[in-house]
Order: structure tokens, then sequence, then C-alpha cells
């Protein structure tokens, strides 16, 4: 119990390959603890149906702990890639250009935005620069005043009717391929936030990315279970 708890707390603290060894080794403590449980069973019918219900208990335990706390990062496969390109390219309208942005002191959350950049120019969305069109197809590094570590949706929209009530919101335009994007990048595993920019031209689309996405799972002992 105290390794499957110190999985758990290790997974939450976002260190996945040291929690996952964690929730590996309760579970070989657990299979000695149920040996020792059923060695007294004198019947071997019953010592053995008691086994194999012991060991179902155990490893079902820990992967459910193991699912709950462990987040993987997202990794997109080949079959994952053509499909986000093929349903970008079923929208009717796109924009003119798409800022992809990630924030400046986040090394992995740019590296990870920048592998979406090939995607959408094969679905013909041309993808802005901050030094602009011709300097070519770049991440723009940006510091947000309010932080967020979502993959984040940005297209114009009017500015806060009362910037100091957050419950108070805005009738906002819904662009014609906001819809496309949201169905895209649910088919990778993430559901994006969408926000209004005032200050962003409403010929551009900016796809924010906070930081790296993670999955829920054990990363090692999950496939063995077929899940």
């Amino acid at each position: 119990m105290t390794l499957w708890l110190g999985g758990i707390g290790t997974g939450l603290t976002d260190a996945p390959k040291v929690a996952t060894w964690l929730f590996i080794t309760s579970f070989l403590f657990a299979l000695i603890g149920i040996w020792g449980l059923v060695a007294r069973v004198e019947s071997k019918l019953y010592r053995g149906m008691l086994l194999l219900v012991g060991v179902f208990v155990a490893a079902g335990v820990v992967l459910l702990g193991g699912r709950y706390s462990i987040r993987g990062p997202v990794e997109l496969t080949h079959e994952q890639e053509r499909m986000f390109t093929q349903i970008l390219s079923t929208g009717i309208a796109i924009p003119e250009y798409t800022i992809v942005a990630c924030p400046d002191a986040d090394e992995n959350a740019c590296i990870f935005a920048a592998q979406f950049i090939p995607l959408f120019q094969r679905a013909g969305w041309k993808i802005d620069s901050p030094y602009g069109p011709k300097a070519g197809p770049m991440v723009e590094r940006v510091r947000l005043g309010q932080p967020s570590k979502a993959v984040m949706l940005v297209d114009y929209g009017p500015p806060a009717v009362e910037p100091q009530n957050p419950d108070v919101g805005v009738w906002t335009q819904v662009s014609p391929y906001r819809q496309v994007l949201i169905t895209a990048f649910a088919l990778v595993g993430i559901k994006p936030e969408t926000i209004n920019d005032p200050n962003l031209s409403v010929k551009k689309t900016r796809i924010y990315f906070g930081s790296v996405p993670r999955n829920s799972g054990l990363s090692f002992p999950m496939h063995l279970f077929g899940l």
C-alpha cells in the first residue's frame, strides 16, 4: 500500500517513469502478500482460485491507480498525423494565416507545437511568423498576461464588457474553421479551449500550446494487459 500510494503521489507530481516503477514494485509485493495468505489453504483447487482472484484484484488496483494518476505526454502516431491533416482539409473556410504559439520559457511546449506546422501546411493552411510571412513558418514564443497550460484556439473577438468581472462574457461570432480545429485536436486526444483576442486580425487565428498535453495511464504495463 505504501508503494501504491507513493506511485499515486509521484504520478500526480508529473514524474511518470518513477511512478510507473513504484506501481510495478507494489504489484510484485502484492503477489508476495497474496501467496502468504493462500499458502495455508490445504486444497489445491481453492488455493489456485484464491491466488487467481488475488492476482486480478491486485492488478486491477494497480492499473486503476496508474490510469488516474500518471499522465504521459501525447505522442502523435503517423495515422493520427494523417487524420489530423485530413480533417483540416475538410474545412469550407480557412484563415489567411495561422499563428502557432507557445510560452517563451517552455522549450518542450514549443517543440511539441512545432510538429503541428507541417500538418497544417499539408492541409493548405499558411503558418505565420513573428517576422512576417516572408520569413517562413515559425513558432511564436509569447508571454501571456494570464498564463495557461491548455491548448487554446484564439480568434478575434470584442473586448470584455466588464474586465474585472470574470463571470460576465461577451457575444462573439464563431469563426467558420473553429469546429474543424476542435474536431482535429480531439482526434489526437487534445481538448482545446477557445478565447477572444481583440488585438488579433480577423484574417488570422492563433493556436497557443501552453504545455505538452498529456494522456492518462501507465506508460509501461498497460499494453501488457491490452489496455
